[in-house]
């Protein structure tokens, strides 16, 4: 089974994303215009920056978010090829993937407007497909909705950089938990609150407490005052000796 963010886990997030989607272009044109020309490769450099070019301890399918780590260890033989052949052939699922790792990363949560957007791409996209299947499109306007999805995709990648290039810039230690594997330990961002554990947050550990003040000594003990001795006993009166016995009459007595 695939992630998702619960909506639980995602409301705790407090961080939002630097730019919105529709300010994305604005705030960095080259990444605009390379997300539009190339997207393939722009997701597939952008899963590598999040992952710390640690693909092979770290790598899993569209980022876990689609079918989980279904790959498994087969994928982290050779994840760079993987990654290629997901960002070709399943681009959508790869920039979603893209972007629950830096979510879920970094606790950033899509303002309202963001998810409205992300939700009537993904209706409309799906509208467009099955009613091409019943009914003619004209060319004109299947090429208006590709370069509204071009442009769409530009702007998602675009915003996506952007946080990057904020929550993990170049040449500074990043905060990333080392040997984990993306989307089962998500990325610690803030010193102050833990890791997501398969997108369920772990209890935040009680603040450390503060030592007690140092007891105050007690006062010294002044010693018992000295007992005065009893008074000498007078000793008892000599013993007068019993008068002597008189010794027994002899045998005999009286005489015969």
């Amino acid at each position: 089974m695939g992630k998702s963010i619960d909506k639980k886990v995602a409301d705790s997030y407090e961080n939002t994303w630097e730019v919105g989607i529709c300010a994305a272009p604005c705030a960095s044109p080259l990444s605009f215009l390379y997300g539009c020309c190339l997207p393939w490769c722009f997701v597939f450099t952008q899963r590598v920056r999040i992952l710390e070019n640690d693909l092979k301890n770290r790598y899993s399918c569209c980022g876990g978010v689609i079918c989980g780590d279904c790959c498994g260890d087969t994928a982290r033989g050779c994840p760079y090829f993987c990654l290629c052949l997901e960002s070709f052939f399943c681009f959508w699922c790869a920039l979603s993937g893209n972007r629950w790792l830096i979510q879920s990363s970094f606790y950033v949560q899509n303002t309202w407007f963001d998810s409205f957007l992300i939700l009537f791409a993904c209706i409309f996209s799906w509208v467009f497909f099955i009613v091409g299947l019943f009914v003619p499109i004209p060319f004109e306007a299947d090429c208006v909705v590709q370069c509204c999805y071009i442009m769409f995709q530009g702007c998602l990648l675009t915003q996506q950089e952007v946080e990057l290039d904020k929550r993990m810039p170049v040449g500074q230690p990043s905060s990333v938990h080392p040997g984990v594997r993306a989307g089962q330990v998500v990325v610690v961002a803030d010193p102050n609150r833990n890791a997501y554990i398969q997108g369920q947050p772990q209890p935040q550990g009680y603040p450390p407490q503060q030592g007690y003040p140092p007891q105050q000594g007690y006062p010294p003990q002044q010693g018992y005052p000295p007992q005065q001795g009893y008074p000498p006993q007078q000793g008892y009166p000599p013993q007068q000796g019993y008068p002597p016995q008189q010794g027994y009459p002899p045998q005999g007595y009286p005489p015969k």
